[in-house]
């Protein structure tokens, strides 16, 4: 069986960063929520926070 530690290792760098990468859209869209709430704009704030909690259930699974 071949040696394949690099692209193991180069799958396992890259799924980290995506996670990362997901951790940070998160916080983000939060932000706009955040802001969109205190806005006024209730049906925003609704919509980002289903959006930021479709994202959050992806990165679960």
């Amino acid at each position: 069986m071949p040696d394949n530690t690099d692209a193991c290792i180069a799958t396992a760098d890259v799924s980290t960063l995506l996670l990362h990468s997901q951790y940070a859209l998160a916080a983000a869209i939060e932000e706009v929520a955040l802001w969109a709430r205190g806005s006024g704009s209730s049906e925003a704030h609704e919509n980002a926070v289903t959006e930021m909690e479709t994202l959050l259930r992806l990165m679960i699974r």
